[in-house]
C-alpha cells in the first residue's frame, strides 16, 4: 500500500505469515531474518549496494500483555548505491513468532527522506496488525 507523499517519499508496507504449529517460535524467528539478510546481501551485490545497518537487529519491547510468550524483532537497514541504483533504499521489518504462526511486517522506501518508519513505530504497527490478522474467523 503506497502512502501519500510525493514520488521521492512513497513507501511500501508488506504483511506476510506463515500459519501452522511453531515449536520453537524465537528459533523461527531468528531463521526468517538469517534468511532474509542473505537475501539482502545478495540483492544488494545484484545491484552494486552497500548495505548499512541503521537500527539493528533486537528483541523488540511491547506495551501489555498483547504477544502472550510471542517473540518479536524488528531492523532497519538502508541499501546504499555504489553503482546502480540511483538513491537509497530504506528498509525497516518486524517479524513475529508464536506457537501457530511466523509473520513479517516490512516497510520499504526510497530515498533518504522516504517515509519509512523507524523499527519502535513500526513495531506498533506490527501490534494491531497482528492483533487484526489473529481475530478468530466469523462463523
Amino acid at each position: 500500500m503506497p502512502s501519500p507523499g510525493g514520488p521521492g517519499k512513497r513507501s511500501t508496507i508488506t504483511v506476510t505469515g506463515i500459519q501452522g504449529r511453531v515449536t520453537k517460535p524465537t528459533a523461527a524467528v531468528e531463521a526468517a531474518l538469517a534468511r532474509m539478510h542473505k537475501d539482502d546481501e545478495k540483492n544488494a551485490k545484484t545491484l552494486g549496494a552497500k548495505i548499512e545497518v541503521i537500527e539493528g537487529t533486537k528483541r523488540t519491547g511491547w506495551k501489555g500483555d498483547t504477544f502472550d510468550g510471542t517473540t518479536m524483532m524488528c531492523e532497519s537497514i538502508m541499501m546504499v548505491p555504489q553503482r546502480g541504483l540511483d538513491k537509497e533504499m530504506t528498509l525497516t521489518r518486524c517479524v513475529w513468532g508464536d506457537t501457530s504462526a511466523v509473520g513479517i511486517v516490512q516497510q520499504q522506501g526510497v530515498g533518504i527522506k522516504s517515509d519509512v518508519m523507524n523499527k519502535n513505530n513500526l513495531a506498533d504497527a506490527t501490534l494491531m496488525i497482528r492483533d487484526e490478522m489473529r481475530q478468530p474467523n466469523p462463523t
